[in-house]
This record gives C-alpha cells, structure tokens and sequence, in this order.
C-alpha cells in the first residue's frame, strides 16, 4: 500500500515547483503579483500534501490514510492553478 503515498509524493513534488515558479515575478505589476499571489495559495495545500506523502512513507499503519489526504490536497492545489 506504499504505491499510493509514492504517487502522492511525486504529484506533489509537481504541484510545489508549479507552485514555485508561479511564485517567482520579479516586475512589479498588478498581474504579476496576483500571479504571485496564486502561486503562494497553491504552495499552502502543495506543502502540508508532501509532508503527509512522507509520513505515508515512513509509517505503514499511515499510509493509506496520508496518501489519499495527501493525493487530496495535491489536487486542490492543482485545481487552484487552473481556476
């Protein structure tokens, strides 16, 4: 049951560097930093989705559990970005 937390983990990891290059505007438009701003929102469902992907790892009796949370908060995450 660990494939769940490993898929969760990858999507994650993606969702975080998405994320993160969304983060990165250095022009000090209102675009750019409502981008930014986007970008930051993703991260906050991203990050807490990786930590639990690694506790699902690590901790059997947690896996599934944290895995789907995790594949969860990836998604939401995602879903930020594309709305």
């Amino acid at each position: 049951m660990r494939a769940v937390p490993a898929l969760a983990l990858v999507l994650n990891l993606v969702v975080c560097f998405w994320a993160l290059t969304k983060g990165f505007y250095i022009e000090p438009t209102t675009a750019a930093l409502a981008e930014s701003a986007r970008g930051q929102r993703m991260a906050l469902l991203a990050v807490p989705g990786l930590i639990l992907a690694l506790v699902g790892l690590v901790r059997r009796r947690w896996s599934l559990p944290a895995g789907i949370l995790s594949v969860l908060l990836g998604l939401g995450a995602a879903l930020l970005a594309l709305l």
